[in-house]
Parts: structure tokens; sequence; C-alpha cells
């Protein structure tokens, strides 16, 4: 790890902007600890982390979960928060009360390198995909360029000296997952050679390829759908036009992930208490001048 790389790594997390799958993302269940050890990804630095957004809601057409990758992952136009910012603004009451039950999440996903895991043993020694929201991710940046990173800095990447691992704790608070307990540690014994480091970067995912891009029109589309229209094809059949995940992936996902009921997608377990649910809004108020 030289300095010019962990520059990369930094400026890409300030970015508003080997294949990988959903059984690539590690698994973690309510109190149980997990060390792992973050891979920056040496052949593109800035693509370290993957910094995305989701829209989750349950189907008008099936009555099944679906989700999405929003445009704005990627700078560009979104369908779904353009129509729910104009019926907030302008829609009756009733219609208001449907658009509030499609959520959008922050979230973001790195290469670790599996030290613990209680859950899949068999995983330590390997690497997966940590897919993460705001809890974790304060905890990251704070090790990187925050508060800690006087301490830890740069040896959050480095896997030739044993420290800066990070202990994800996952705790049950309110019925939902809380990774707030969750630290980075020193001290710890662990370190790779540069044969090990080698074979380590050559199983780093593509995070990128976890979840396709979809042009305005496709997610329009999706949307028009499973929310816009009571009726309309089969999840299964719409999923691979779309590239989302099955049903039963999202399912497992959305648990381990925030601890929360599938079926609640409205509901933002991962956030402050008191934080109001991402809306987008910030980002469409310039697209929808003029509405008035």
């Amino acid at each position: 790890m030289n300095k010019s790389m962990f520059e990369s790594i930094k400026d890409s997390l300030q970015d508003k902007g080997g294949g990988g799958s959903f059984g690539d993302i590690l698994r973690m269940e309510q109190g149980k600890t997990y060390e792992v050890k973050l891979l920056p990804n040496v052949t593109e630095p800035s693509k370290t982390f993957f910094h995305y957004y989701m829209h989750w809601w349950t189907s008008r057409a099936t009555g099944e979960n679906v989700s999405i990758l929003s445009p704005s992952t990627y700078q560009e136009r979104d369908p779904i928060s353009e129509h729910r910012f104009k019926t907030l603004k302008l829609g009756t009451d009733e219609e208001k009360d449907a658009v509030k039950t499609v959520s959008r999440r922050e979230n973001w996903m790195v290469n670790v390198y599996v030290i613990k895991d209680p859950t899949e043993p068999e995983n330590e020694g390997k690497v997966k995909i940590l897919r993460y929201g705001k809890q974790l991710h304060k905890i990251i940046m704070d090790a990187i360029e925050g508060e800690d990173a006087e301490e830890f800095g740069e040896k959050v990447f480095d896997l030739a000296k044993g420290n800066a691992i990070l202990k994800i704790k996952v705790e049950e608070q309110g019925g939902f997952a809380s990774y707030t307990a969750s630290r980075f540690t020193v001290g710890t014994k662990f370190a790779l050679d540069e044969k090990q480091q080698k074979e380590v970067f050559e199983q780093i995912h593509d995070l990128e390829s976890i979840y396709e891009p979809k042009s305005y029109d496709e997610v329009k589309e999706f949307y028009r759908i499973h929310f816009l229209e009571s009726e309309g094809g089969s999840k299964k059949e719409e999923s691979k036009k779309t590239g989302t995940a099955s049903d039963d992936e999202e399912k497992e996902l959305i648990k381990e992930l925030s601890g929360e009921d599938a079926s609640e997608p409205e509901k933002e377990p991962e956030q402050d208490a008191g934080e109001p649910e991402s809306t987008g809004d910030e980002e469409i108020d310039a697209l929808l001048e003029g509405i008035d």
C-alpha cells in the first residue's frame, strides 16, 4: 500500500459516483462478531468502494418484494425519485401514502479478507464482499480520514502488518441489526507475505457487476409495471429483463443488512434515530424546477 494508492481510494469515497455475485456477499447474523480486513483494488484504487443507491418496495403487480438500482448511483436522472418528488408535492393524501412505501437506500460495498466468520467458518481465508450501510460507513470513514485516521489511516488496507482489523459486531436494537459497536482494532496478530497478498488480490470481486446499471427508460418501465399499474408480467420474467435479484436473494440480503422484515421496505433501521428516510429530493430539485 503506497501513499498515492491510498489517496486514490480516499478520493473515490468523496466521489458521488473478477465478476461478483450475491453469493460473494458476506452474510452476517445478529449476536455475532466478524473480523475482516479491507482490501484495496490495486489495479483501480478508485474502485475500492462501490457507493450506490437502491429502490425497494412491494410490487403492486405481484405482491412480491422488488428492487432496482437507482440511476442516481451514476449521477443520472432517476424516474422513481422524480415521481416520488412530484407526488409528495402535488399528489392526493392517498397517493402520498402509497409512494412513501417506495424506499430509497444508500449503501456501499468493499472487498474484504475474512479472518473470522462465525456464521460460515469456511469463508475464513477467502475474499468476500462486505455490503453495508451508514453505520459501518461512518466507522470506516473515521478510520480512513476522520477522527481515527491518525491511528489507522493507510493501515486499514495494509495486509503486511497485523493491525487495523475491522471487528463487525452485529447487535439487536429495537428489533433491527445495529453495527455501532463495531470498530477497528490494533495489535491483532495478522499478516500476509507478498505471495499470499498476490493470491488475495487475484480474488478481488468486481463490485460494479453485482447490480447491472439500467437506463432511465428501463427503470421507468420497471416502475410502471410494479408500482404505477396493478397488472404486469411475473416478477421473475421482469427481473431477467431488468437485471434485478430474485425475491429470495433480496429478502436474505435485506435481513442481514438491516435486520428488518423484508415486507416493510419503508423503514430505515441503519439510519440514526430521528433521521428521515432518504428521498433523493436534493438530487432532483434542479430537474423539477417549474413544476408548479
